[in-house]
């Protein structure tokens, strides 16, 4: 019998906004500006951690695309 967890997987691709910034090619600081207006990626807290979930960027990504 196969055990199967009784709770969906949380997502495990976060990134730090370290990573982040290197990715987007944006300094740490212009991340933390955009986080404190509410127009940056999605993110989540652990602790006093910042970490991005890596669809929650690829979303904000795409709404950043011009048609």
């Amino acid at each position: 019998m196969v055990n199967t967890p009784t709770h969906p997987a949380l997502p495990v691709s976060l990134w730090t906004e370290k990573e982040l910034a290197a990715v987007v090619r944006l300094s740490p600081a212009k991340l933390q500006k955009l986080r404190r207006e509410g127009d940056g990626p999605a993110f989540v807290r652990i602790g006093s951690a910042v970490r991005y979930p890596v669809a929650g960027v690829n979303a904000w990504l795409h709404s950043l695309t011009a048609n």
